[in-house]
C-alpha cells in the first residue's frame, strides 16, 4: 500500500542517518543490507524509539564489530599525574587507531569519539570548552592544556621547595626532577646550553659525596644523561659502602671492655683520641703522630659527624671489585718524574698530594687553599709541582700538591685528578689493573684506608687555577698570559727590519745591567759628615759597577730587602740625606691615571727596568758624596742610590724625556698601548728597544712582555674592554687578616683604600673599622668590624670589571649627598646599557654641622670634579643631580651665593649639561652617600630631628604604577559601557575626556565609568590620607567626569575601618568663625605650634596654614625656642616661597619673644596676635591641627596594621609631617572647591591623579590666574554662606537618643589615651542589650565575663566593611 511504501521510506532515511553518524558508508547496498535485516512489521507496527533501537544493534552488528576490534579499548583513560605526557598518551592511541585502520578522512568523527572516552572527564571539558568538532582539534586543545609546562614563577616555587633524596630507590628520579625544574627557571634558553645550566645549577643544590663527584667531573660530561647516570652510580656505590661500614662498626662495637670505666654497659673507648668503637693500637691519630687529647671536645657541636667524619675512613675509589660491588683504596708502585714511588690510589680524595720533602728538587708553583686531610684537621697547601705519573706506556699529567702532614710522608696520594684521566680502572684478587696494566698491591686491600683529603668550601681547587669558573656566581677572569712568546716578536722585528741587535737590550743575569746614557745632572748637598756602621753589603753591587771602593762625605747603612723571588734588593737608609737633599719640583705619575691611560688597547708591550736606579749613573761632580762602609772599608756610590728621596724623580723625568709616543713610564714599569693591527704594535715594539738600546738600559728578560691582549699592571689586569683587580691582588687581600692593633688597621687601610674606585659604598663599609683610629676610642674589634672587614673583602675579590672609557660617548656623573658623606659614580651609556667607569665616596669629617642641601650636593659636586679632573677635562659632560635649585644655579651662572658662585667659576672649565633626576631614580649615587657612615654614640647625641633621615612613603614609581594601572582599566570599562562622545566630551589616545567645572574655571578629565565608582573612591580615599565624605567627594568630581558618585562615596567612608575607630563625631565639632581671605596666594600666613610628648619625650611641630590658598607648611623643630623658629621659617619657609605680608599667632611665649619679632619685621612682615582663650582670630590654624592629628591617626593606624615591627609614633611623624601636608594639599578644600596645591602652584600635585598622557598639555587649565584672583571674592562670600549653614546644623539638643538592637556591632570612645595618636574610638563591640540610655557590651571574640556598660554617647555603629 501507499503507507507502507512511505514507512519504508522513512526506515531507509533512518539508516542513513545512522550509517553517517557512526562514520560508516551510505550506498544503497549497504542500506539495503541493513533494510532486509530489520524484522518483518518494523515499519508499520514499531514506534520511531524502538525502531531506532534496533537499526543501531543491527549497524553495531554488521559494521562496528567487524571493523573495530578491541585494540582502541585497551588503551588507558588518560590521568595528568599518571599517565605522563599527553603527546605520548595521544601517540599511543593513535598507533591503536592505525592497527584497527581507523584513518583520519573516513573515521574523524570516530575517532573524536574515542579520545572523548579515552581522555577522562578533565580531558572532556576541556575539548567541550575549545568547542572542538573534528579530532585534530581536539588534540590542539589537549597539547595545549596537558604539555606540562610551568610559568617560571611556578618552577622557581617548585625548586625553592625541592629536595634531593639521596636514597638508593629515589635518587635517579629526584636528581631529573631537580634538573628539570633549575632549567624551567633559566631565561633565554638555548638547546646547547642545557647541559652547562643544569651542571652549575646542581652543584649549589647537591651536597657531600655527589657534590664533590660533579665538580670534579664538570667538563668531561657529555650528555646530561651522561651526568645523571654518572651521579647515580656514584652515590649507589657510596651509600651501599656505607652501609657495609655501619655493619662492621657495629660488630666491632659489640667487644665492650666492662671494666672500661667502671660501669657495665659502656662502649669501648680509645686511651688516645676517646672516641668510641676502636683501641690505642687501631687508633688512625695515633698512627698518625697526633697528640692524645680528647678528640670529642673539640668538634661536641656535631660529634657525631665528626666520629663519622674522622674515624671512620672513606672507602670510595674508582677501582671496581668484579666480586662485589664496594669501592676500595689501593696501594701500588708507580713511577713519578722516573722515580718508582709507593702510591695510594684514592678517589675518596679530591686532589693528589706529595709530601713536600719527597718533591724539593722539583719546579714548583705557588698556590694557596686549604684541605681537610685524613686526621680531620686543616691544612693550608701553598705550592704544587706538575708531575708525570707513568702508567704502563702512557704518560699521565698530575699536579701533585705539596704538604707536610705525615699521612704523605711514605706514600704519595693519587686522587680523583689521576683516576679521571684513566681508561679503566679493575681491581684483581693481588693487584690492580689501570688502562689494561697490572699492577701488584703492595698491601692488603682489607688493610688499606682512605686519605680523605677534602678541599674547604671557599677555596678552589688547584687544578681549576688557570682556567675560567663560576664561584657563588661571581666569573674569575684568568690570569693575564703573553699572547706571542718575546722570541717570536724578536724573530719578526728581525725579518721585518733586520739584525739591529735588539737582544741586548735584555738583561741576561744580575750583573748584566744597562748604562744609561744621560747623567744624574750635579746635585748639591748641605751636609755633615757622617760616619755609620754598615750592617751588610752585597758584592754583586761591585760586579754591576754600582759602587766602587773609595771614600764619600756622606756614608749610610746598607739594608738588603729580601724581594718575592728570593733575591735582594739593596736598599740604603738615607734618612740624614734625604733631609739634605734639595727640592726637585718633577710630578711622579698617579696610578689610577696610568690604569686610566692604559686600557683600552689591542696589544700591549710591558717592559720593567732591571735594579732601575742602579742603571742610572750620577754625575762625576757627586761620585763620593753618597757611600755606604762595611767591614772597616768605605764605598761610593756611583749610580742613583735605593732609598734616595730624589731617586723616583730623577728617573722618571729621565724616563719620560726618552720614552716614544705611546710608551709610559711608572717609575720602572713601562707600558706600550697599541690600538690598531699587530703589524703597527711591532713596529711600536721596535722603536721602543731601540730607545732602550740607544739609551744604554736593561729590562728584565722574564718579566718584560712583548705583545699581549691582556697584562697584569701595578696590581691590576687591564685589557681592552677596562680594567679589574689582578689575580695576584686578590689573593693578596684574601690572605689579609683581621687588624689587632690600631698599627695594624693602618697597614690594612693602606692596603685596600689601593683598590677603593673598585667598591660601591667604600666609605661605608669601613666606617666601623675608620673608628678604631679616633681619639680616646679603645681599640676593639666587634661583629661590625669583622663583618664589614669580610665584606670588603668579598667585595675586591670578586674583582668586578670597569669599563674604559669610549670617546664616542659623554660621560655621565651621578652624584648625592647627605649629612654623612657624600657619594657618586662615573658612567656611559653604550648600546642603550650602562658601563660604570668609577665609583667614589667620601664621609664628611663634621657630620654635627649643619648644611642645607643645596650647599651638601654642590660639595658633592666639586669633591667629585677635582678627584676625576684628569678624566673630565676635554670631555663632554652630562652631570645628573636631583637638586633642582642647585642645577638651574650652576646651569644659569648665578652670583647671589658667595660659595656656590666660586664653585661655579671652578667647574666653568669643564664642558658640562646638567640634567635633572628625581630623587628616587638616583639610588645608586644616594645609597653610596647617605649608607656613607653610621653615627657612633657621641654624633648620635644630638636631639636635631633634621639629622634624622625621612623615610618616603610617596614614590615616584608607585604613582606611575598606578597611572599606569588606571589608564588600562578606564580603557576597558569605557570601551565596555560604550561612552557617548558628546559636546564636552573627546577621546584622545584612545581615551574619553570630558570638561570639568571648578571655582577656578575648566579642564580635561578622564569619564569616570559606574563599573569603576567603587574602586576609584577607595583609591582615592586611601591615597589622600582618609579624608571625608565631603573632601573624597569634592575630590573624585576634581579628577573624573562622573555623576551620582556621593553615596558610592558614604558606602565606602561608613565601611572604611580606618576612618571609624579614628575619626569623631560631627557633634564635637567646634563652631566655624569668619575670616577674612586675601586675594592672592602667600599673602597672610596663620601659625602656631602643636607640641606631641610620648613618655619622656617632646616633638614640637610648627605649621603654617595660607588663608588664600588653605595650603599647609608642617615643619618639626627641635625646641620652641625663638632661634629654632626662627631658622625653621627662612631655611624651609621664606627661602622657598618668599615673604609674607602678615603673620598671625597665638600669645604663646615663644611666638612673642622680641628676638622673633624683630626678625619678622627686617622682612617686613607684619605680626598679630590673637587671645590665647579664644581662637576667633586664629580658628583656621586650630581645625588644621585638629585635621592634623586626625590624619596621623589614620595614616599611623593603617602603618601598624601592615608592619610586623613598626616604628615609634615620634619616628613616625618626624619621618611623615611633609608627606601628610601633602595629601591633604592634594585634597579639596571644601571652602575653595579647589585642592589647596592647585591654588597655591597653578598646577595639580598628579597625587592620585589618573589624567591621560595625551598630545597636548593636560595640565594646562582653560582658565588664567587673572580670572582666578577675580573671583576669589565670591568664592571668599559663598564660603561664609557655607560655613554659617553647618553652624546651623550642629545643634547638640536636637539629637535624639539612638536605638540598637542585640548583636549589633558598635565602637566605644578610647577611655585612657595614652598619647595624642591614640585613636579616639576602640572596638568593635557586640551589644547583649539596651536599658533607655545605657547599653551592654562585650567584646566580638570574648563571650565570657560580665557585660559592660556605657552610655550611648560614648558609641557609634560600626558597619563591617567587605
Amino acid at each position: 500500500t501507499v503507507e507502507d511504501i512511505i514507512q519504508r521510506g522513512i526506515i531507509r532515511t533512518r539508516i542513513v542517518t545512522l550509517l553517517e553518524v557512526n562514520c560508516l558508508p551510505t550506498d544503497p547496498t549497504a542500506v539495503e543490507e541493513i533494510f532486509l535485516k530489520l524484522p518483518q512489521g518494523t515499519a508499520s507496527t514499531l514506534s520511531d524509539t524502538k525502531s531506532i533501537k534496533i537499526i543501531e544493534s543491527i549497524i553495531k552488528d554488521t559494521y562496528l564489530k567487524s571493523t573495530m576490534p578491541a585494540n582502541w579499548e585497551n588503551q588507558e583513560t588518560f590521568n595528568e599525574e599518571g599517565s605522563g605526557s599527553i603527546a605520548a598518551w595521544i601517540e599511543s592511541l593513535e598507533l591503536r587507531f592505525r592497527l584497527d585502520n581507523l584513518t583520519k578522512e573516513e573515521h574523524d568523527q570516530g575517532r573524536l569519539i574515542i579520545l572523548q572516552l579515552k581522555v577522562g572527564t578533565e580531558g572532556r571539558n576541556v575539548i567541550n570548552e575549545a568547542g572542538a568538532k573534528t579530532y585534530a582539534t581536539a588534540k590542539e586543545a589537549l597539547l595545549e592544556r596537558f604539555d606540562g609546562k610551568v610559568s617560571i614563577e611556578t618552577a622557581v616555587m617548585k625548586l625553592s621547595m625541592a629536595r634531593i633524596d639521596y636514597s638508593i630507590a629515589n635518587f635517579g628520579n629526584s636528581l631529573k626532577m631537580m634538573g628539570d625544574l633549575i632549567w624551567e627557571t633559566t631565561l633565554n634558553r638555548t638547546s646547547s646550553s642545557r647541559l652547562n645550566v643544569v651542571s652549575q645549577g646542581l652543584v649549589t643544590k647537591l651536597s657531600g659525596h655527589v657534590q664533590r663527584r660533579l665538580m670534579d667531573r664538570l667538563g668531561f660530561y657529555k650528555s646530561l644523561k651522561d651526568l645523571y647516570v654518572d651521579l647515580e652510580f656514584h652515590n649507589q656505590l657510596f651509600v651501599e659502602s656505607q652501609g657495609d661500614r655501619r655493619q662492621q662498626f657495629q660488630k666491632k662495637s659489640i667487644n665492650r671492655v666492662d671494666s672500661f670505666n667502671g660501669s657495665k654497659g659502656e662502649p669501648l673507648r680509645c686511651h688516645h683520641c676517646n672516641f668510641p668503637g676502636h683501641k690505642k693500637a687501631q687508633c688512625r691519630r695515633f698512627l698518625s703522630g697526633l697528640p692524645k687529647k680528647d678528640y670529642t671536645i673539640q668538634n661536641s657541636s656535631n660529634s657525631q659527624n665528626s666520629f663519622n667524619k674522622l674515624d671512620v675512613p672513606k672507602s670510595t675509589c674508582s677501582i671496581v671489585s668484579p666480586k662485589s660491588s664496594s669501592l676500595l683504596p689501593a696501594i701500588v708502585n708507580l713511577k713519578i718524574n722516573g722515580i718508582t714511588s709507593k702510591c695510594l690510589i684514592d678517589s675518596g680524595s679530591a686532589i693528589s698530594l706529595a709530601h713536600y720533602e719527597n718533591m724539593k728538587d722539583i719546579d714548583k708553583e705557588s698556590c694557596e687553599f686549604k684541605i681537610l686531610g685524613a686526621t680531620g684537621t686543616e691544612e693550608v697547601v701553598k705550592s704544587f709541582c706538575n708531575s708525570s705519573i707513568m702508567v704502563g706506556d702512557i704518560s699521565v699529567g698530575v699536579p701533585l700538591c705539596l704538604s707536610k702532614s705525615r699521612v704523605v710522608r711514605d706514600k704519595t696520594i693519587l686522587g680523583m685528578d689521576f683516576i679521571s684521566q684513566l681508561k679503566s680502572t679493575m681491581i684483581m684478587k693481588n693487584g690492580v689493573v689501570l688502562n689494561d696494566h697490572f699492577f701488584p698491591f703492595l698491601e692488603p686491600v682489607s688493610e688499606t684506608l682512605s686519605a680523605s683529603i677534602d678541599i674547604a668550601l671557599e677555596r678552589q681547587p688547584v687544578r681549576y687555577l688557570r682556567d675560567t669558573i663560576n664561584i657563588n656566581s661571581v666569573e674569575i677572569p684568568p690570569s693575564a698570559e703573553k699572547k706571542l712568546s718575546n722570541e717570536t716578536i724578536l724573530k719578526m722585528i728581525e725579518d721585518r727590519f733586520g739584525n739591529e741587535d735588539l737582544v741586548s737590550v735584555f738583561s741576561k743575569d744580575k750583573t748584566d745591567l744597562g748604562h744609561c746614557t744621560i747623567t744624574i745632572p750635579y746635585i748639591k748637598f748641605d751636609y755633615r759628615r757622617m760616619m755609620e756602621q754598615a750592617e751588610t753589603v752585597i758584592q754583586e753591587m761591585l760586579d754591576s759597577g754600582t759602587i766602587e771602593e773609595g771614600s764619600a762625605k756622606m756614608l749610610h747603612n746598607l739594608i738588603p730587602v729580601r724581594k718575592k723571588d728570593g733575591t735582594i734588593r739593596p736598599t740604603t737608609d738615607m734618612r740624614r740625606s734625604n733631609d739634605a737633599a734639595p727640592y726637585i719640583d718633577y710630578p711622579v705619575h698617579r696610578v689610577d691615571e696610568a690604569i686610566h691611560d692604559a686600557v683600552g688597547g689591542d696589544f700591549y708591550m710591558l717592559c720593567d727596568l732591571v735594579s732601575s736606579y742602579h742603571q742610572f749613573r750620577l754625575h762625576k761632580d757627586n761620585v763620593g758624596d753618597i757611600g755606604i762602609y762595611f767591614n772597616s772599608k768605605t764605598y761610593r756610590y756611583l749610580t742613583l742610590p735605593q732609598g734616595f728621596r730624589l731617586s723616583p724623580q730623577l728617573m722618571q723625568e729621565i724616563l719620560d724625556s726618552l720614552a716614544p709616543e705611546g710608551l709610559r713610564w711608572y717609575y720602572d714599569d713601562g707600558i706600550l698601548k697599541t690600538v690598531g693591527f699587530l703589524n703597527t704594535h711591532i713596529e711600536n715594539v721596535r722603536k721602543v728597544l731601540l730607545m732602550l738600546k740607544k739609551a744604554q738600559l736593561k729590562v728584565s728578560w722574564t718579566k718584560s712582555t712583548l705583545c699581549s691582549d691582556t697584562i697584569n699592571y701595578l696590581g691590576h689586569t687591564i685589557s681592552k674592554q677596562g680594567f679589574s683587580l689582578s689575580e695576584s691582588g686578590s689573593r693578596a687581600i684574601e690572605r689579609l687578616k683581621p687588624p689587632s692593633n690600631v698599627n695594624e688597621v693602618r697597614a690594612m687601610l693602606g692596603a685596600v683604600s689601593f683598590y677603593c674606585q673598585f667598591v660601591p659604598e667604600f666609605a661605608k663599609l669601613l666606617s666601623p673599622i675608620t673608628r678604631l683610629l679616633k681619639k680616646d676610642v679603645p681599640f676593639s674589634w666587634c661583629n661590625k668590624c669583622q663583618y664589614a672587614f669580610d665584606k670588603l673583602k668579598k667585595g675586591l675579590c670578586s674583582r668586578e670589571l670597569l669599563y674604559a672609557e669610549d670617546k664616542n660617548f659623554p660621560l655621565e656623573v651621578y652624584t648625592d649627598a647627605c649629612l654623612t658623606g657624600y657619594g657618586g659614580y662615573l658612567a656611559q651609556t653604550v648600546d642603550g646599557k650602562k658601563r660604570v667607569l668609577r665609583y667614589w665616596s667620601k664621609k664628611r669629617t663634621h657630620i654635627k654641622r649643619k648644611r642645607d642641601a643645596m650647599y651638601l650636593e654642590g660639595m658633592a659636586v666639586i669633591l667629585f670634579s677635582r678627584r676625576h679632573l684628569n678624566l673630565l677635562m676635554g670631555t663632554r659632560i652630562i652631570w645628573h643631580l636631583d637638586n633642582l635649585p642647585l642645577m638651574k644655579y650652576f646651569s644659569k651662572k648665578l652670583d647671589h651665593h658667595p660659595q656656590l658662585s666660586a664653585w661655579a667659576t671652578e667647574l666653568a672649565i669643564l664642558d658640562i649639561e646638567w640634567k635633572y633626576i628625581p630623587g628616587p631614580s638616583n639610588i645608586l649615587a644616594d645609597s653610596l652617600s647617605r649608607t656613607c657612615v653610621e653615627s657612633d654614640g657621641e654624633e648620635e647625641s644630638t636631639s636635631d630631628v633634621d639629622e634624622v633621615s625621612a623615610v618616603c612613603t610617596i614614590s615616584k614609581e608607585e604613582v606611575e604604577e598606578k597611572y599606569d594601572m588606571w589608564l588600562r582599566k578606564l580603557k576597558e570599562a569605557q570601551s565596555l559601557e560604550k561612552i557617548v562622545i558628546s559636546e564636552n566630551r573627546v577621546m584622545l589616545n584612545g581615551l574619553v575626556l570630558g570638561k570639568v567645572k571648578n571655582n577656578l574655571g575648566e579642564k580635561l578629565c578622564p569619564v569616570l565609568p559606574k563599573s569603576l565608582h567603587k574602586e576609584a573612591v577607595q583609591l582615592v580615599h586611601v591615597e589622600l590620607g582618609h579624608p571625608g565624605v565631603q573632601r573624597t567627594y569634592l575630590s573624585l568630581l576634581d579628577r573624573f567626569d562622573t555623576e551620582a558618585i556621593l553615596n558610592t562615596v558614604r558606602e565606602v567612608i561608613l565601611q572604611c575601618s580606618v576612618c571609624q575607630i579614628s575619626k569623631p563625631s560631627k557633634i564635637d565639632h567646634p563652631k566655624f568663625e569668619a575670616v577674612d581671605i586675601p586675594s592672592r596666594p602667600f599673602t597672610a600666613l596663620a601659625g602656631d605650634i602643636w607640641q606631641y610628648r610620648y613618655k619622656n619625650e617632646i616633638l614640637s611641630v610648627l605649621n603654617f596654614v595660607d588663608l588664600t590658598s588653605r595650603m599647609w607648611f608642617p615643619f618639626c623643630i627641635p625646641n620652641e625656642s625663638s632661634q629654632a623658629i626662627g631658622e625653621t621659617m627662612i631655611r624651609e619657609l621664606f627661602a622657598k616661597f618668599g615673604f609674607p605680608h602678615t603673620i598671625r599667632f597665638d600669645r604663646q611665649t615663644s611666638l612673642r619673644s622680641t628676638a622673633l619679632k624683630s626678625l619678622l619685621s627686617s622682612f617686613g612682615i607684619s605680626v598679630e596676635y590673637s587671645s590665647t582663650q579664644h581662637h576667633t582670630g586664629n580658628s583656621i590654624i586650630e581645625r588644621a591641627f585638629r585635621t592634623l592629628k586626625q590624619l596621623l591617626k589614620s595614616t599611623y593606624n593603617e602603618y601598624v596594621t601592615s608592619q610586623k615591627s613598626p616604628i615609634s609614633e615620634m619616628e613616625y611623624i618626624i619621618n611623615n609631617i611633609s608627606q601628610i601636608g601633602l595629601k591633604y594639599n592634594s585634597t579639596i578644600n571644601t571652602t575653595t572647591g579647589v585642592s589647596p596645591f592647585s591654588v597655591f602652584f597653578m598646577r595639580d600635585s598628579r597625587l592620585a591623579s589618573f589624567k591621560p598622557v595625551m598630545d597636548c598639555d593636560n595640565h594646562t587649565s582653560f582658565y588664567s590666574t587673572t580670572s582666578a584672583l577675580s573671583t576669589w571674592k565670591r568664592i571668599s562670600t559663598d564660603s561664609m554662606e557655607n560655613r554659617k549653614e553647618k553652624n546651623g546644623m550642629l545643634a547638640n539638643a536636637k539629637v535624639d537618643c539612638p536605638s540598637y538592637s542585640i548583636g549589633d556591632l558598635v565602637l566605644l570612645k578610647n577611655p585612657s589615651t595614652t598619647s595624642k595618636l591614640d585613636t579616639p574610638f576602640v572596638g568593635p563591640f557586640r551589644i547583649t542589650c539596651q536599658m533607655d540610655q545605657h547599653l551592654f557590651l562585650k567584646p566580638q571574640e570574648n563571650v565570657k565575663g560580665r557585660p559592660r556598660k556605657v552610655h550611648v554617647s560614648q558609641v557609634k555603629p560600626f558597619f563591617k566593611g567587605e
